[in-house]
């Protein structure tokens, strides 16, 4: 769970009897800090959960080619693990960028056909937005007790994120996501398929879901020959903010000016990607908290849902001839802090 000496570690074995019919993995990758721990806190994913570490973690050292470089290198672990077919791939904070970006190399690599993002599954993941061309005021969050490995970690995730250029896509996930009946079946529930300009949304202690329409407000369309696609994604949102500073008691740390917004910014600034939006109370940085039995608890629940959602969008159904331009292709069995992070 440090160090990054083994990648990817196994956090969950997949179940016995789902053999004939395997659900994709869950591939998380690790937070701003460079670890997993959090991970292991989860109850049981019903699937076999991987997850990645920062193999520069004991060392402390940046990584030259920023988040493009860590998300090839992360790619080979997996490939090298003797993971193949379709994955889900996701995690908390920092793990979502770096996800973005495998995907869409993935989506136009060799590589790509030993390995599919069939979808994303994302813990708290707010829209990034460079320093520089921030709008509003923010603060940073006052956080003791960090390990001096932690501390570099994040310092040298801040820089990569400075650097980082997000992925482009070709249009959005809902172009290539299958419709089916119309229908999903999620936690027991039959859930209306959301239009193409809506995402599912089910607010915090509620158990009915509603239907958040995009900005943009117009169904998908495509324009160009063989395009390349995002994964569609279901967003875990922490419903609550970070404690205000001291210093700036009446300005929103970086990680919340998205906050009171049901895609955290991602909507309106972005390719559409996110199917759903799950909200929990919690804030950015006690999420994951093992001292707290029932949170984690009601995390892995939402998780689980998150995963059902996913499973239920038929992204796994699309043809030979979609799944060579998309990074959402046909299912395969699988083998064997500072400021935003």
């Amino acid at each position: 769970m440090f160090g990054g000496d083994k990648n990817p570690i196994q956090v969950q074995a997949q179940p016995p009897g789902l053999e004939a019919s395997p659900p994709p993995p869950l591939v998380l990758i690790h937070d701003g800090g460079g670890t997993t721990f959090s991970y292991f806190m989860l109850g049981k994913l019903n699937r076999a959960v991987w997850a990645i570490e920062n193999p520069e973690y004991s060392s402390g050292k940046a990584w030259a080619g920023g988040v493009d470089e860590m998300a090839h290198r992360y790619i080979d672990v997996i490939i090298e693990a003797g993971i193949r077919g379709a994955i889900i791939l996701g995690g908390w904070s920092f793990a979502g960028y770096v996800s973005l970006t495998m995907a869409h190399i993935l989506a136009r690599d060799p590589r790509g056909d030993l390995l599919h993002v069939a979808g994303f599954l994302m813990i708290d993941v707010p829209y990034f937005t460079p320093r520089p061309q921030l709008t509003v005021s923010t603060s940073e969050p006052e956080i003791e007790g960090i390990p001096d490995l932690v501390r570099t970690a994040f310092e040298n995730v801040d820089d990569m994120m400075e650097r980082w250029e997000k992925p482009r896509w070709d249009g959005p996930a809902a172009a290539v996501v299958g419709r089916g009946e119309g229908k999903l079946q999620v936690a027991g529930q039959v859930l209306a398929m959301p239009p193409p300009e809506g995402i599912l949304h089910r607010p915090l202690g509620g158990t009915s879901w509603t239907t958040s329409h995009r900005q943009n407000g117009q169904p998908p369309t495509l324009e160009v020959t063989n395009p390349i696609i995002p994964p569609p994604g279901v967003m875990i949102r922490c419903a609550q903010p970070l404690p205000v500073t001291k210093q700036c008691p009446s300005t929103p740390a970086r990680l919340d000016v998205h906050r009171d917004d049901v895609s955290l910014g991602w909507d309106g600034n972005y390719t559409d990607f996110l199917q759903a939006v799950i909200d929990v109370d919690a804030d950015h940085y006690n999420v994951f908290d093992m001292c707290d039995v029932e949170k984690m608890e009601n995390l892995t629940a939402q998780l689980i849902t998150g995963l059902e959602i996913l499973d239920g969008l038929d992204v796994f159904s699309l043809s030979s001839d979609d799944a060579n331009h998309s990074s959402a292709p046909s299912h395969a069995s699988p083998g064997s802090m500072p400021a935003h992070l």
